[in-house]
């Protein structure tokens, strides 16, 4: 098979240069709203971290999921449908005159060689790799005339012991339960989650939350998609442990919402907005992506393939 000409590569590095600066806008107002601690984006109830094709099916994966999720939060859609135009058209539906959609990307897997491996004498068997070779656009459900209405119904308080049963049998890890304190943990050197005992909890929305950010971390283990270098995790205030935190709460957040736990929950006659507690703890990192834009999006990538280890024990 004959290779691409230079023109062709060049053309799709510029597509893939285009896509990546579409993110630019998209971390700078979002770091705004870390530091304003108000992130619409990670509102589950809405389904805006679970955003999926009603015509084809499909859900909506890492960067992509992240595009949607903030573009809900933005123009407050509640609907977690998108599709594009001629999707839309191909079922009777018509986006409205005026609309603009949300750009999203394509990525793919290809096979590439590192020509210093090959100056080297080391081994020149191509690798695989993920690399963006452009974009499409897609419209909310709300920018759609015709779409049927969408009944979103999230489950009552009375449900949360089973969803926290099954947050616990699906940890890729043991987990102990066990303890006053209030404190949670994943302890990489044991392979275990040490949390609270759930009765101290202030309510089985918030135990379920944390313990899905317990979760998120197990999965950076060696034996399963081995996030930490050399096998531990990094020390508190590193560089890698903030990126690690990130894939946590995004993790947690994604979750959240495939569960459909409820955005608050109320203990001592107030409400708890958990959504706003994710939007808190991810401010935490607004320094990082100030320096690295793209950590975002690639936290939000790991943080959906630990979401998807998580979800296929459910």
């Amino acid at each position: 098979m004959a290779k691409g000409n230079g023109s062709t590569r060049r053309k799709d590095g510029g597509r893939r240069a285009d896509v990546l600066a579409s993110r630019k806008p998209i971390v700078e107002e979002i770091i705004g709203l870390m530091e304003q601690g108000d992130l619409g984006w990670t509102e589950p109830v809405t389904g805006a971290m679970a955003p999926h094709n009603p015509v084809s099916g499909c859900r909506y994966r890492g960067a992509n999921r992240l595009r949607l999720a903030w573009a809900a939060g933005k123009r407050g859609w509640s609907d977690p449908r998108f599709m594009t135009y001629n999707q839309a058209m191909s079922e009777g539906w018509h986006v409205r005159r005026g609309e603009r959609g949300t750009i999203l990307e394509v990525w793919k897997e290809v096979l590439r060689k590192d020509a210093g491996r090959e100056e080297e004498g080391e081994d020149e068997r191509p690798r695989r790799c993920l690399c963006c070779v452009g974009s499409f656009t897609v419209f909310n459900a709300a920018q759609i005339e015709g779409v049927p209405e969408l009944d979103i119904e999230p489950p009552a308080d009375s449900g949360l012991e089973g969803i926290c049963e099954a947050v616990k049998a699906a940890a890729p890890c043991p987990v102990r339960e066990e303890g006053i304190d209030g404190k949670a943990c994943y302890v990489p050197a044991r392979d275990e989650i040490r949390i609270f005992d759930r009765r101290c909890a202030v309510s089985l929305n918030m135990f379920a939350r944390v313990l899905l950010h317990e979760e998120v971390h197990s999965t950076g283990h060696s034996s399963r998609l081995a996030r930490f270098e050399g096998g531990c995790a990094d020390p508190f205030g590193t560089e890698g442990y903030a990126r690690e935190e990130l894939v946590a709460e995004l993790g947690a957040a994604f979750l959240a919402a495939e569960l459909g736990l409820p955005r608050s929950s109320e203990h001592a006659g107030e409400a708890i907005d958990h959504a706003a507690q994710h939007a808190s703890y991810l401010s935490s990192w607004a320094s990082l992506l100030k320096e690295d834009g793209n950590a975002l999006f690639v936290a939000a990538a790991q943080a959906d393939s630990a979401a998807d280890m998580i979800a296929r024990t459910w």
